[in-house]
């Protein structure tokens, strides 16, 4: 049987509920399974896929180090750059050749293997962001405990550009079952204004050990995690700036490559804050997954 994606009208009611189980990006995940059912793609036994998250290597020290410095240097523009917040922002990459190429050092066939076997369908990159945070005496947001919303999977990535040596900062994450117990002892997608640093009270009630999982991040190194599945957090740089690119990625009917020309990469603030399903009629065009329009 065919599955139809369902493409909601803005603020219709389908739309508000877009998100939900049987919404509109679970009905685009489904369409992708189906378009790559006789791909045979192998399901994942890497820590990704049962801890939810994996230290990797994604670059050569050198190229990350290079990466870091070009990131400095197109922040000399002015409107590349966009704050986030008093203690973090995000500099612009204006060359898609650059991040064509960018992408196809990072996304490595074995990287290919543990995402298209989390999704079990072909992935393609929805956003890139390149961030630069910097000392500052409160967390809030990101550098508390949270999980991020959204459609029912996707993939972040996180590449380190400068050593935590450098910097003093970096990332806690706790596994997925961990994550789901204090989920049920009521820590679950709090409010941003509600987040926590510290999970005690809910490892209580839960009556779990709640041990974070860190590792110092040298040049090119990072981690590959489901964002949406395990609670983590950012720790605050503490002695200089902490340069990360993030990848954010989503189920597709395509390979990445097919995709990147489908679909152009955008800025987190443009495109992850409300979610936008614009991707799923240009990936899927006339020779993919049948859309309906609403």
């Amino acid at each position: 049987m065919e599955t139809v994606v369902r493409m909601p009208a803005p603020d219709s009611p389908e739309w508000v509920h877009s998100l939900d189980p049987g919404g509109v990006f679970d009905q685009w995940h489904d369409a992708c399974r189906e378009w790559c059912s006789d791909m045979g793609i192998a399901a994942d036994d890497s820590d990704f896929a049962r801890r939810g998250f994996e230290k990797m290597t994604f670059m050569d020290p050198a190229a990350a180090d290079d990466l870091r410095r070009r990131v400095d240097a197109g922040a000399e523009t002015p409107d590349n750059v966009t704050d986030i917040g008093d203690y973090q922002d995000t500099v612009k990459e204006g060359n898609p050749d650059f991040l064509f190429g960018l992408l196809e050092t990072l996304l490595t066939l074995d990287l290919e293997r543990r995402v298209m076997g989390y999704f079990q369908s072909h992935f393609f990159v929805h956003w890139y962001q390149f961030t630069r945070a910097y000392p500052h005496p409160k967390a809030d947001s990101s550098f508390l405990w949270h999980r991020d919303g959204g459609p029912g999977a996707f993939v972040n990535i996180m590449v380190y550009l400068n050593p935590a040596g450098e910097h003093g900062g970096g990332t806690q994450l706790l596994d997925r079952e961990t994550t789901a117990k204090l989920a049920q002892a009521g820590y679950d997608y709090p409010d941003v204004v509600d987040r926590v640093g510290d999970l005690s009270e809910y490892a209580e009630a839960a009556g779990v050990s709640c041990e974070p999982w860190e590792s110092a991040m040298n040049l090119g190194e990072g981690l590959i995690f489901q964002p949406d599945r395990v609670l983590h957090r950012g720790l605050l740089p503490t002695r200089g700036t902490r340069y990360v690119l993030f990848l954010n990625l989503l189920p597709s009917c395509r390979p990445w490559r097919e995709g990147f020309r489908r679909w152009p990469l955008n800025f987190m603030e443009i495109v992850a804050g409300n979610w936008t399903v614009d991707y799923i009629p240009l990936l899927a065009a006339d020779d993919g997954p049948r859309i309906v329009q609403s």
